[in-house]
């Protein structure tokens, strides 16, 4: 029986209940970027205080028995930590017993060497993403320091909160290939509204300008997909609408770092903030 990792897990138990990070986020408290970096595997990558609350709640919201999985990690890295400490020792020990000659003693560190390339190899990958989550989370909280946000937010604030978000809407209306295009921006929200379609639509995401690297996330009754945006690896995203998709939902980190197009056209993005994740919902009428 094959056994799923703790990201796995994570997003199968979302998308079964069709929720994208955003849901997510909104009724957990727990933000869009910390909920990626638990879906590729890096809880690491979150701050050691937080990470079994946040771990908790993302699992038990979904239907997973959160406790548990924290525990199997947390077992899991010792049980790795274990594995390694044991065969350092082993070798340590047969190099204390064994007189070898120098020629002997050279072709052992070489083939050490050659067993340690490949896990060299897998550390510089690992490290890779964690620095690409690391320096994600790092941004974000240089502008935002609450890490968890409860849900005690009482109404009068609510309240407060809607009735500023209502008054910075923002309404444009375009015709791209046939399709009218109705834009509506409210908070760091985009809704995307299409109409008369009489082609496929084809949303596409790039990382822009010099930007090294961002990600984002796409959700929808066909897909549910995270992307890394790197412009020393894959700086473009291509996704085919079919004729039964009706609403799409994508999560950016930085508005600032990528250009979204539909049918090639780009989208006015300047409304939202370019320092906290933001929140495109696109429907085809």
């Amino acid at each position: 029986m094959k056994l799923y990792s703790l990201g796995e897990q994570l997003r199968a138990a979302r998308t079964k209940k069709k929720l994208s990070l955003y849901d997510v986020e909104k009724l957990t408290g727990v933000e869009a970027q910390f909920l990626l970096a638990m879906e590729m595997d890096q809880l690491k990558a979150l701050p050691e205080d937080i990470q079994q609350e946040a771990l908790e709640k993302y699992a038990t919201f979904v239907g997973l028995d959160g406790k548990r999985l924290y525990e199997e990690q947390r077992h899991k890295e010792r049980r790795l930590a274990e594995k390694k400490n044991q065969s350092n020792r082993k070798e340590d020990s047969l190099d204390a017993k064994t007189p070898m000659s120098r020629f002997s003693k050279h072709k052992r560190e070489e083939k050490r060497k050659s067993t340690y390339l490949p896990l060299l190899i897998l550390s510089a990958v690992s490290l890779l993403i964690i620095c690409s989550v690391g320096y994600i989370i790092i941004r974000h909280l240089s502008n935002q320091p609450q890490v968890i946000k409860l849900n005690t937010i009482s109404t009068a604030n609510h309240l407060s909160v809607a009735g500023k978000a209502k008054s910075s809407r923002n309404i444009s209306e375009v015709t791209v290939s046939g399709a009218n295009v109705k834009t509506t921006t409210q908070g760091n929200q985009l809704m995307v509204d299409l109409s008369n379609v009489a082609s496929s639509v084809v949303l596409g995401v790039e990382l822009s300008g010099n930007n090294e690297d961002t990600w984002f996330s796409v959700d929808n009754s066909d897909v549910s997909e995270s992307y890394l945006l790197s412009k020393t690896k894959k700086s473009k995203y291509s996704l085919d609408l079919s004729d039964k998709t009706r609403t799409t939902q994508i999560t950016i980190a930085q508005s600032s770092k990528v250009t979204i197009k539909i049918n090639g056209e780009s989208l006015d993005l300047s409304q939202l903030d370019k320092n906290k994740p933001s929140y495109l919902t696109l429907k085809i009428q």
